[in-house]
């Protein structure tokens, strides 16, 4: 048997003993099938709510709205479906999380490997350097970082990938 079949075995093994796991885990699987429903409204937010109608369109004369069979969160001040706001406002939420994890396993991927790679005082450096860093809070960074640059979902992920590659940069 080459080395290639024993690998892709173990890694099969490996695998179904993570499922293995985690089916036993009965709060994992609640959280998987949270996240698991989470994803799909998101990803199917237009097939459940319609955008123009029931998100953007004021109706002043449905406004302040308790929950109900039409509205299910209700509505808001301006006749707006609470509903569909939060199924649409889900997809951002969720692109911005993916978009700033990716980011900040970029630089702090690129910053492990210059330090795995020059070691030594390079690394010794740089430890101290995140070590600083990581006594500053993320969230002075984030408003300053946000206060700086115009408003919009590219910045909030430019400074949530900027403060979020610390921690990973220590491991």
């Amino acid at each position: 048997m080459t080395k290639e079949k024993v690998s892709s075995r173990r890694k099969k093994s490996q695998m179904a003993e993570i499922w293995r796991r985690m089916r036993k885990n009965t709060a994992a699987m609640i959280g998987l099938a949270i996240l698991a429903v989470i994803l799909l409204v998101a990803i199917f937010a237009g097939v459940i709510c319609d955008y123009d109608t029931q998100v953007i369109a004021q109706n002043m004369a449905q406004r302040l709205q308790p929950p109900s069979a039409e509205h299910w969160f209700g509505t808001d001040a301006y006749g707006r479906d609470t509903f569909a706001r939060v199924v649409y406002g889900a997809r951002i939420s969720l692109a911005i999380g993916v978009a700033a994890t990716v980011g900040s396993v970029l630089i702090s991927g690129f910053l492990g490997a210059v330090c795995g790679y020059y070691g030594g005082k390079v690394d010794a450096v740089m430890q101290r350097i995140i070590e600083v860093l990581v006594g500053i809070p993320s969230l002075i960074i984030v408003i300053l970082f946000l206060m700086a640059f115009p408003a919009g979902v590219g910045t909030i992920i430019a400074a949530l990938s900027i403060t979020g590659w610390v921690n990973m940069a220590r491991l």
